[in-house]
C-alpha cells in the first residue's frame, strides 16, 4: 500500500467517528473531521501524481472512499433530523447503483477473462474498469460535501434545522443528484448496457 492509497483509506475510516461526533452532538469535532476528510480527497491525488503513485486500486478506491464519506455522514444528519430522510436516501440509492453496476462489469470481466473470452467488455481486466464521471456527476460531488459541511457549520454555530439557507440547498443538491443518477441511466438505455454505460476501458 503506498501514500495515497492510505490517505484514501483514511477518509472512509473517518467516517464513522464524524458519523459518531454527529449523533453525539459534537458538531465542532464534526465540522473539522469533515472537512479534513474532504481535504484528503483532494490530498490523496495530488500526492498520487506527485510520487507517481497512481494506480487502479487508488482510482478505484478514491470514488468510494467518497461516498462512503459522504453518506455516512448524510445518513446521521439524517437520523438527528438535520437533513431530510428523502435526500439522504436519495444520494444513497444513486451511489448504490453505481458501485453495483461497476462491480458488476468487475466480475463480468473477470469471469471473461477466465473463460478466455477476448472480446468486449469482457475482455476488459478489473483494474483496467472505472466509472466515467460526467461534468454534472463531478459538481454533484462538489455540492454533497457543501450541504453536508454547511449543515454541520450551521449546527456548530448554535443554529438550528428551520436554518432558511438549508432548504434551498437541498433541492439544489437534490436536483443534480436525481438528475445525474438519470444521466447514467439515459446512457444505460441508449447503450442497452448498463455496464458499457458505467464503466470505460483505461487508456493505456
Amino acid at each position: 500500500m503506498n501514500v495515497a492509497t492510505a490517505i484514501t483509506l483514511s477518509r472512509a475510516a473517518a467516517s464513522p467517528w464524524i458519523a459518531h461526533c454527529v449523533l453525539s452532538g459534537e458538531w465542532r469535532w464534526a465540522v473539522w473531521a469533515f472537512a479534513a476528510a474532504s481535504a484528503s480527497d483532494w490530498l490523496d491525488g495530488w500526492w498520487a501524481r506527485r510520487a507517481r503513485q497512481e494506480t487502479a486500486v487508488g482510482a478505484a478506491l478514491d470514488p468510494v472512499a467518497d461516498k462512503v464519506l459522504v453518506n455516512t455522514t448524510a445518513c446521521s444528519l439524517s437520523y438527528v433530523g438535520w437533513m431530510p430522510p428523502e435526500l439522504a436516501g436519495l444520494f444513497l440509492a444513486r451511489d448504490v447503483l453505481l458501485v453495483a453496476g461497476t462491480g458488476c462489469a468487475g466480475w463480468r470481466a473477470w469471469r471473461g477473462q477466465r473463460a478466455g473470452r477476448g472480446q468486449g467488455l469482457a475482455a476488459v481486466s478489473f483494474s483496467q474498469l472505472h466509472v466515467r464521471p460526467s461534468a454534472l456527476g463531478k459538481w454533484n460531488t462538489f455540492g454533497q460535501y457543501g450541504v453536508v459541511w454547511y449543515t454541520m457549520v450551521s449546527a456548530a454555530l448554535g443554529g438550528d434545522a428551520a436554518d432558511p439557507l438549508l432548504p434551498p440547498l437541498h433541492w439544489l443538491v437534490g436536483c443534480t443528484t436525481a438528475l445525474s443518477g438519470a444521466l447514467y441511466v439515459r446512457d444505460a438505455l441508449r447503450s442497452k448496457s448498463l455496464l458499457a454505460a458505467l464503466v470505460v476501458k483505461r487508456k493505456e
